[in-house]
């Protein structure tokens, strides 16, 4: 049933609404999707029929259960309107934000602009959000026994405010979160390729100084990190020597990629579009970049994959990388809702294929002869 319901979706998707939704401006697409599925909400039980479900894809992490390793990454669902929906499409976590305590207009619209050969989206949202007043009740009406990640921006409120007030201004959103009722995980994101500003907690003196006050807060739940997607692994390398010192159970590898000059597009973009690139570009860098930090990190960290996946291939080989966990956004976008199932799908196929009784046996297979 489930098989046959998803491929009758992909048709439909790909046949009807798409073509339609892609002859209008994305942010427009944005907004009518997020507001479908805050309509929908609980009622979006019928999606149900797209999800793959298998034993052995279920993983305990963090303390946490997670029904398959296939989630929804920061950026997609920045005021909490869609967990019901991307649970009844078969993921096995969501993440919603980036959020901060009091709301941010973000950037001037456009926010995004779509590269549709390159299988790509340009992201200039900034941190757009409501602010916790109105997401915490949100939260609080999230459904139960599925894991939701809170992902926490770290950026400034307006030019020219120092670290110490951005560092107060995360931590009071992170503080927060502590309720148990609002989210199962904290991510801090240090990463945001399209704000108006250098990345400054990407380098290890002020993330130490963020880490030791996110410490301070004492927040009794996992917490990720974010990373930026960089070419340079030492520079990377040092902000994971940074991460390890600190309460910190995961990164999330990694961001969109913000530098254009070694991305093949296959789209005209023009200079004056700003932002980061989603989807396909990032592909490739975050895969080795996960290889890399798995080798390097070993048990030391969990990672949550992010970054051009499409198809159950595209989560296998991160999941074969190093990573536990694997978000995603602009595939499922291009792709449909049930992509999310079929991903799942083929990934019992590729375990049973390579002899695994369980996603975590596949964990890292690619990189351990990496490993020191």
């Amino acid at each position: 049933m489930g098989k046959l319901s998803r491929r009758a979706a992909r048709a439909l998707y790909k046949n009807g609404i798409k073509p339609q939704l892609f002859k209008k401006h994305p942010d427009d697409v944005h907004h009518r999707m997020v507001s479908s599925a805050r309509h929908f909400g609980r009622g979006a039980g019928p999606l149900r029929i797209l999800a793959h479900k298998d034993k052995r894809l279920e993983q305990d992490l963090f303390g946490l259960h997670f029904a398959n390793p296939i989630g929804i990454s920061a950026g997609l669902d920045k005021n909490a309107e869609m967990p019901h929906v991307a649970r009844a499409i078969g993921c096995g976590f969501t993440t919603v934000g980036s959020l901060t305590d009091t709301p941010r207009r973000g950037n001037e619209r456009p926010w995004f602009y779509r590269l549709p050969k390159t299988r790509s989206l340009v992201v200039h949202v900034g941190m757009a959000n409501i602010g916790l007043d109105k997401i915490i009740p949100r939260l609080k009406r999230r459904p139960r026994q599925f894991p939701l990640v809170a992902s926490v921006a770290v950026v400034s409120q307006k030019p020219g405010c120092n670290q110490a007030a951005i560092i107060a201004d995360a931590c009071a959103a992170a503080r927060r979160l502590k309720d148990p009722a609002l989210c199962d995980a904290v991510e801090i994101n240090i990463s945001c390729p399209n704000v108006a500003d250098d990345q400054p907690f990407t380098r290890a003196p002020a993330l130490k100084k963020l880490l030791t006050a996110v410490d301070a807060l004492q927040l009794d739940k996992p917490v990720f990190i974010k990373m930026p997607n960089l070419a340079d692994w030492s520079r990377y390398q040092e902000i994971l020597d940074v991460i390890v010192q600190h309460n910190v159970q995961a990164v999330v590898v990694a961001n969109l990629v913000k530098d254009r000059s070694a991305v093949a597009l296959h789209d005209d973009l023009p200079a004056d579009v700003k932002g980061g690139l989603s989807g396909e570009p990032c592909r490739e860098r975050s895969l080795e970049l996960i290889r890399q930090t798995y080798a390097y990190c070993g048990d030391r960290l969990k990672i949550i994959g992010v970054g051009g996946t499409f198809t159950a291939q595209d989560a296998y080989d991160k999941i074969r990388a190093g990573a536990s966990l694997v978000g995603m956004i602009t595939g499922l976008i291009f792709e449909g809702p049930q992509v999310v199932g079929e991903i799942n799908a083929g990934l019992s196929e590729f375990l049973e294929k390579d002899g695994h009784d369980s996603v975590r046996a596949a964990v890292g297979t690619d990189s351990r002869l990496l490993q020191k």
